[in-house]
């Protein structure tokens, strides 16, 4: 089998342009995802330390609504 070499310049000025902006995009993502979590997780640890839930997870945690034939008053 054929072996394939990379003939990327690591060395050159655009790759590290473009390994800037990636960082940059990567860093973006990333607090993007912990707000998306639930904030610092230092609070989520200081919470689980507690025993208590975030409100995220209590909400998560919810039972799924009853069915209308269940419910009072429902016809």
């Amino acid at each position: 089998m054929t072996e394939l070499r990379p003939r990327v310049d690591t060395s050159s000025e655009v790759f590290r342009r473009n390994a800037e902006a990636f960082e940059g995009k990567r860093q973006i993502i990333a607090e993007a995802r912990a707000a998306i979590a639930g904030g610092d997780p230092r609070a989520h640890r200081r919470h689980a330390e507690r025993g208590k839930l975030t409100a995220r997870r209590r909400v998560f945690e919810l039972p799924p609504p009853a069915p209308r034939s269940w419910r009072s008053g429902s016809r």
